[in-house]
């Protein structure tokens, strides 16, 4: 059972969450379990089993008491991206102007017209998205935006995740003829230009995930097949060798024992067979063999992404 609970200065929030809410039921997610009621204090409430988390907003007064909120979304604040790396870890800034890049070129940044901006709630680190002004998502709802996040977080999205596909949400819909009348009706988000993208490398909020060398972006080439089909990831060779002649065109080979003695042997094979089968054979985690050995692509996590070199890696 989950309870979204709403402060009475916040009332109206409750029909946008439930509109949220069926939207969502329509896409599948089970909303059964899921009350709406009123909140005694002026944080909107997430009862999440046993867990309850408190979320603010300054679009009503924000007290002192702000601080005991798990996460407090800010609308309004008027800080500089610079000034949003100083403010307390519950804080998350949304549609801040990114104005500093345009003036400094010494900004590594994405270039972004407008950033969202928090901290992850485990490990505290800064993460950011950014809107391109050609985006429709730039124009922010922010009640929408708010009730969004909200539904999102109930249903059991990680606070980044129910960030991004907050953006989206907030300006997607359709407009369809019903008896003669034109209404508008709220869809899923699902294309990839709606989306916002993840802020990669940012030396004003300290944000360098890896996808850069030298302050310079690094590109990779497209998949060269218009769909994946089924990816099977798969553990030993053996599999590929069975899978592929049954036409299979992208695979991963997933082998996490580093120190497995036929390891480079494996690799090796399962890039010859992707050759004789035309196929996108990608290796999780061992980024130089799958280079020494040509492979098509490769599979990495962040931890690996920040331990491998891009650059040799875009040019392979």
């Amino acid at each position: 059972m989950a309870k979204i609970l709403i402060p009475s200065s916040l009332i109206p929030l409750t029909g946008a969450v439930l509109q949220c809410l069926l939207l969502a039921k329509e896409q599948g997610f089970s909303i059964d379990e899921i009350e709406l009621g009123v909140s005694p204090t002026q944080f909107i409430q997430l009862v999440l089993g046993q867990n309850t988390f408190r979320v603010g907003t300054d679009l009503i007064d924000v007290c002192e008491e702000a601080e005991t909120a798990d996460f407090v979304l800010y609308y309004q604040s008027g800080l500089s991206v610079s000034e949003c790396r100083q403010q307390p870890s519950s804080a998350i800034f949304i549609g801040i102007q990114d104005v500093e890049s345009k003036l400094d070129d010494s900004v590594k940044t994405t270039s972004a017209d407008v950033l969202d901006i928090w901290r992850h709630p485990v490990n505290d680190e800064i993460r950011a998205l950014s809107v391109a002004s050609t985006s429709r998502t730039t124009t922010l709802q922010t009640d929408q935006h708010l009730a969004w996040t909200v539904t999102l977080l109930a249903l059991d999205f990680p606070i980044e995740d129910a960030l991004t596909l907050a953006r989206p949400m907030t300006n997607v819909s359709r407009e369809t003829l019903i008896n003669g009348e034109t209404m508008v009706k709220q869809e899923w988000a699902s294309q990839f230009a709606d989306f916002p993208t993840p802020v990669l490398e940012d030396c004003r909020l300290g944000i360098k995930v890896g996808w850069s060398s030298h302050g310079q972006s690094v590109n990779f080439p497209h998949l060269s097949k218009q769909s994946l089909g089924l990816y099977p990831v798969v553990d030993d060779v053996s599999w590929i060798e069975r899978l592929l002649p049954l036409g299979i065109n992208t695979i991963q080979l997933r082998i996490k024992d580093p120190y497995q003695p036929d390891l480079e042997q494996q690799i090796a094979r399962a890039i010859e067979l992707g050759r004789q089968y035309d196929a996108q054979v990608f290796i999780n985690d061992y980024w130089q063999l799958a280079i020494k050995h040509g492979a098509f692509g490769v599979h990495l996590g962040q931890e690996d992404i920040e331990d491998s070199n891009l650059s040799q890696l875009s040019t392979a």
